[in-house]
């Protein structure tokens, strides 16, 4: 995973309160404030977008994306054959899909019954695997495995992803990885879409559903789950809301194409993010709004966070959220 410096995007105090606990859609409008100071806006390419970044590289092993991706995680992965094709997007030190692509273990008692299924079955009945990761460790490429290794997911062609005897994914996993970090939302949700089978399902972990904020035009402020809704074509499963505890298994997004035809995914601004692992982020549907709208938005946001729970607040100033 990446570092970000400071440089990168200068936030307001409060911004960086906020991204890592709003978990559902917010429509308050507030009355015009004072104008604010004007914010750096994000640059335009990938790598000084992101090359600061800290992606703390990940050691998750299927356990671990059990938990992050829910239960649809081992359901989906034990339906996947031989045939199949499996994507990994930000797969870190690639451990989980070292795991799924290993021999059956003499004892896999550490691991959730379904997980310990799947890891039984024998090695050819499973399905290739394509792992996506910018500084996680490095693994050999097999008939089997396919890893990107130091390149961001947005950068790599299209037909390079999509070619024999990879071809489209009936599975596609985000448990803490391109949808988490991204500066270009839209772009890398509608690369994800293009390379999904048309019965084919996208798992989102909750790192991305927490900490991911869509405005619209007119200001009101949607969770990731709930932006997905709006768009025509896409089916999401959306998790249960719970203020009182961290999020957890059922805390992942699960999206399906609707229809045979691919989405139009609205085009979004990055409007602030944070620095460090797991960035909160916030982005505007279209361009940059005016300015009395982005200080509309940026209050209104201040204001959603006020209906969580001191503690919650309080633990966000703790660790920088």
């Amino acid at each position: 995973m990446l570092k970000r410096n400071n440089d990168g995007f200068r936030l307001l105090p409060w911004a960086l309160l906020g991204l890592a606990w709003v978990c559902q859609g917010c429509s308050g409008h507030s009355a015009e404030q004072p104008k604010a100071p004007p914010e750096h806006r994000p640059t335009t390419t990938l790598e000084q977008s992101i090359q600061s970044e800290d992606f703390g590289t990940t050691t998750s092993d299927l356990a671990a994306y059990r938990f992050y991706l829910g239960d649809d995680f081992p359901r989906c992965l034990a339906e996947l054959d031989g045939n199949d094709h499996w994507i990994d997007g930000g797969s870190g030190d690639s451990i989980a899909v070292e795991e799924y692509l290993s021999p059956p273990p003499q004892s896999s008692d550490n691991y959730p019954t379904s997980i310990q299924e799947i890891l039984q079955r024998p090695l050819a009945g499973r399905a290739r695997v394509t792992a996506i990761t910018v500084t996680g460790r490095e693994l050999a490429n097999t008939s089997r495995l396919r890893l990107f290794h130091g390149r961001y997911f947005e950068d790599i062609p299209l037909p390079e992803l999509l070619s024999p005897p990879f071809g489209k994914a009936r599975l596609i996993t985000d448990a803490h990885g391109v949808l988490t970090y991204t500066p270009w939302l839209d772009k890398a949700l509608r690369k994800y879409l293009e390379l999904l089978e048309p019965a084919g399902t996208l798992l989102i972990g909750n790192v991305s559903m927490c900490r991911t904020v869509i405005a619209d035009q007119q200001g009101r402020l949607r969770s990731l789950p709930a932006w997905l809704e709006t768009i025509p074509g896409l089916s999401v499963t959306r998790p249960r809301q719970d203020r009182k505890r961290e999020p957890g298994p059922d805390s992942c997004i699960t999206v399906r194409l609707s229809t045979g035809d691919l989405p139009e995914i609205p085009e979004l601004t990055l409007l602030q993010s944070t620095s460090g692992p797991a960035p909160s982020r916030l982005f505007i549907v279209g361009g940059s709004p005016e300015s009395k709208l982005d200080i509309r938005i940026r209050t209104d946001y201040w204001r959603y966070l006020r209906q969580f729970p001191e503690p919650y607040r309080k633990s966000m100033q703790d660790d920088g959220r």
